[in-house]
């Protein structure tokens, strides 16, 4: 795990979106899992660095720099020249992870949802052939089925809720063919829901079932 610390912008919105969540669980109202996940879903984009107007559907980065992103290029230059996988559960961190790796002069390819086949398998040539040395893609989209065991690097920037998505994404660098050691990193923000997701997903559990038979206030 390596640590990363919110921005003020950051802690300011995150308090304000998370005292909202529980003044909602206290009022006697409803509550599922569900409700829950959607609740940590808009702490995760905060720590990720946006938020996401809910009227207008509009992104807005917050204000005051991204350490997450920071965190990662320091991440990349500590292990360069070595390949690497970074799986990034928004659209959104994927547009800001590339926006970013292109500044830094870091060669890369991304894969996710909105990616035609033509282009995920010129994605995966690039990165196989060592033209790309950073491979970002969304687990929903490319955790399953690749095979990229170039990659002796994997970097966690936004963890999904679902264990299949984090196991199938953590095989795609240990597959036949693969006779190095990969080393596996999560970014997480202290004493936010990062931790929590990120213990849980290592610990093998599914997050909603986990929640469901949990006090609702300590996931948020």
């Amino acid at each position: 795990k390596i640590y990363v610390e919110m921005t003020k912008a950051q802690k300011a919105m995150y308090s304000q979106i998370r005292d909202h969540a529980i003044a909602f669980l206290d009022s006697g109202e409803m509550v599922t899992a569900n409700l829950i996940i959607v609740e940590m879903l808009r702490l995760q984009q905060i720590i990720n660095g946006f938020v996401v107007a809910e009227q207008t559907q509009e992104i807005v980065d917050l204000d005051g720099g991204n350490p997450r992103l920071d965190a990662l290029v320091e991440v990349l230059n500590d292990n360069d020249p070595q390949q690497a996988i970074v799986w990034a559960r928004f659209q959104h961190d994927i547009d800001l992870i590339s926006d970013r790796l292109d500044e830094a002069g870091v060669t890369h390819a991304t894969y996710d949802g909105r990616t035609s086949d033509a282009n995920r398998a010129e994605a995966i040539d690039r990165f196989r052939s060592g033209d790309a040395r950073v491979f970002v893609a969304n687990p929903a989209a490319a955790g399953e089925g690749l095979t990229l065991t170039e990659a002796t690097v994997v970097v966690y920037y936004s963890n999904t809720f679902k264990l299949a998505e984090r196991l199938q994404s953590e095989d795609r660098a240990h597959r036949i063919g693969q006779d190095k050691t990969v080393l596996y990193i999560d970014l997480v923000c202290p004493d936010t829901i990062d931790e929590r997701i990120v213990t849980a997903l290592r610990k093998k559990l599914e997050i909603a079932n986990v929640i469901t038979g949990d006090n609702f206030k300590e996931w948020i």
